[in-house]
C-alpha cells in the first residue's frame, strides 16, 4: 500500500451530535516532546500513523485527509482535484512561486537574519526557470504594499494563478498574522477574505509554514476553510500545532527536492519522501542541511532536541487534500530562431512544445540592437501608489523619536553624531530566482554636523 486517503473531518469533541461524530474518522493523538516548550498544547494531532505500518516512526505511506463535512463539500474537493489533473493550461502561471511573508517578532537582529535566510534558500534552491514573488509584511522592506491593503495583495497573488502559494510566519486556527504599524495593525489574510478566493489559472498548492493553519481537531480551521472554498487551494500542506523554525527549514528543503529535482509523481509521495529525509541524518555532501544543523546547533541546548523537533514535525505536518494528487510540472518549450538576423529585418521565433498551440512571434530589430519584450506588471492598486512615500514619512518620524537630543557646540555648530537610518523607497514586488540578491533597504549616514 502506497497511499492512504481520509474521507471526512477528524473526531469532534465528546460533546458534539451522534450524527456529527459518525460521519467523522479519527485522528491520532500524540504526545508532545519540544514545541510544547514553547507554548503548544501537551499533545498534538497526526494522521501519520495511518501510513506508519511498522510503528517505528517512519511511514511507509503517503496520507491525506478530506475534510469534508457534507456529500457536497465532498463533491467539490473531488471536482477541483480532476479539474487541476485535467486542465490543459500550462500557462505562465505553472512556473509561478508566490511566497508570502509575516514579521517574526524576535526583534530586529533576529528577524533580519531569519528574513536573509528564507530569501537564500528560496533563491537557491528554486530554479531558475521559475519566477517568485514575495510579498512581506514588513512596512520597512521594500516588499512590502500598502498595509492598509496587505491582505488584497496577499489576495491577488493566490488569485492571479501559481504553481505554489506558499506563506512563512505565525499563523491561528483562524487566520495568518497581522501586519504591524508604529500605530495601527492590519490582517495578512483570515477566514473573512476566503470568499474571495478565485484563482484564475487552475487551483494552486497552499503551502503554510506557520503554526495551526492545520488544527483540523478544531471547528474547521483555517486550512480547512480554504480547501472547502471552490476558488482555493487543490490541497493544503500544514501544520496542527505550534511549529518550529529549523524543523520547518529543514522539511522545506527536502520538498524542494523532491519538487523541483526528482519531480515526484504525486503530491503525496513527494511529502512522503520529504519526511523520511527529516529522520535521516544530515548527508554529508548536503551544505543546506548542514548549514541549518549548524545554525540550529548553536540555539538548542543539546542534539537529542534537534532529532526529536524532526521527529515531531513528521507527526505536525498533514497533507488536507487528495495525496494522489498528480502533480503538473511545466513542459519544455524548444526555442527556434535563426542564427543571425540583419538589422532593420525581423526576427522570427517559435516555440514548440507538447500543446497543438505553437506561439510564433516577430520582434522587431532596430539598428544598434534588437528589441526585447518586456514583461507586463501587474496592476497596481491606486491606494498601493502612495505607500512609498508614507513609508518614508513614519521611517523619518520614528528617526526623530529614536534620535537624541541635539547639543550646541562652540560656535553654535550642532554636535551631533548619532547615526540614523535613511531608508529609500522601492516599488519591486517580484524578483527572479536567478538574480535574486538579499538586500537590506536602509542606509546610515552621519546627522546634524555643518563641518
Amino acid at each position: 500500500m502506497r497511499f492512504v486517503v481520509l474521507v471526512g473531518d477528524a473526531e469532534p469533541n465528546a460533546n458534539a451530535p451522534a450524527v456529527a461524530r459518525a460521519r467523522c474518522v479519527p485522528t491520532h493523538v500524540a504526545q508532545a516532546k519540544v514545541n510544547v516548550h514553547w507554548g503548544s498544547e501537551p499533545t498534538l494531532i497526526t494522521d501519520n500513523p495511518y501510513g506508519d505500518f511498522d510503528g517505528d516512526g517512519v511511514p511507509e505511506a503517503a496520507v491525506g485527509r478530506l475534510t469534508a463535512d457534507t456529500p457536497a463539500e465532498l463533491r467539490a474537493m473531488i471536482d477541483k482535484t480532476i479539474a487541476y489533473e485535467r486542465s490543459p493550461d500550462y500557462g505562465l502561471w505553472r512556473r509561478q512561486v508566490n511566497c508570502v511573508a509575516g514579521v517574526g517578532g524576535f526583534g530586529i537582529l533576529a528577524d533580519a537574519i531569519i528574513e536573509s535566510s528564507a530569501q537564500y534558500f528560496i533563491t537557491q534552491n528554486i530554479p531558475a526557470a521559475y519566477r517568485v514573488s514575495m510579498t512581506y509584511g514588513s512596512w520597512r522592506s521594500p516588499y512590502c504594499p500598502d498595509p492598509r491593503q496587505f491582505h488584497q495583495a496577499a489576495l491577488d497573488r493566490f488569485n492571479e494563478g501559481s504553481w505554489f502559494w506558499v506563506y512563512i510566519g505565525h499563523g491561528q486556527r483562524f487566520g495568518l498574522d497581522w501586519v504591524r504599524m508604529p500605530d495601527n495593525y492590519y490582517p495578512i489574510f483570515n477566514r473573512e477574505h476566503v470568499g474571495k478566493l478565485k484563482c484564475q489559472h487552475g487551483a494552486t498548492l497552499a503551502l503554510f509554514l506557520a503554526c495551526y493553519i492545520g488544527a483540523f481537531d478544531a471547528s474547521d480551521c483555517f486550512g480547512e476553510d480554504l480547501l472547502r472554498q471552490p476558488g482555493g487551494p487543490v490541497a493544503v500542506l500544514a501544520g496542527s500545532r505550534v511549529t518550529m523554525p529549523y524543523a520547518m527549514a529543514t522539511m522545506s528543503v527536502g520538498l524542494m527536492d523532491e519538487v523541483f529535482e526528482n519531480q515526484c509523481p504525486t503530491l503525496g509521495e513527494a511529502m512522503l519522501r520529504a519526511k523520511k529525509a527529516m529522520l535521516q541524518p544530515a548527508d554529508t555532501n548536503d551544505s543546506r542541511r548542514k548549514t541549518l544543523d549548524m545554525i540550529a546547533a548553536g540555539l538548542s541546548p543539546s542534539q537529542k532536541l534537534l532529532d526529536d523537533e524532526r521527529a515531531e514535525h513528521v507527526l505536525l505536518f498533514n497533507i488536507l487534500g487528495d495525496p494522489l494528487l498528480r502533480l503538473k510540472y511545466p513542459q519544455a518549450v524548444r526555442v527556434e530562431t535563426a542564427a543571425s538576423v540583419q538589422a532593420g529585418t525581423s526576427l522570427t521565433v517559435s516555440a514548440r512544445r507538447r500543446s497543438p498551440a505553437v506561439p510564433r512571434s516577430n520582434w522587431p530589430c532596430r539598428a544598434g540592437g534588437s528589441a526585447c519584450p518586456r514583461p507586463i506588471a501587474a496592476p497596481i492598486a491606486p491606494t498601493m501608489l502612495l505607500w512609498p512615500n508614507i513609508r518614508r514619512r513614519i521611517g523619518r518620524r520614528m528617526n526623530r523619536r529614536s534620535q537624541p537630543p541635539r547639543r550646541a557646540s562652540r560656535g553654535g555648530r550642532s554636535s551631533c553624531r548619532s547615526p540614523c537610518r535613511a531608508r529609500p523607497a522601492a516599488t519591486s514586488k517580484s524578483v527572479s530566482s536567478s538574480k535574486a540578491r538579499t538586500t537590506v533597504p536602509s542606509g546610515r549616514r552621519r546627522c546634524g554636523s555643518s563641518r
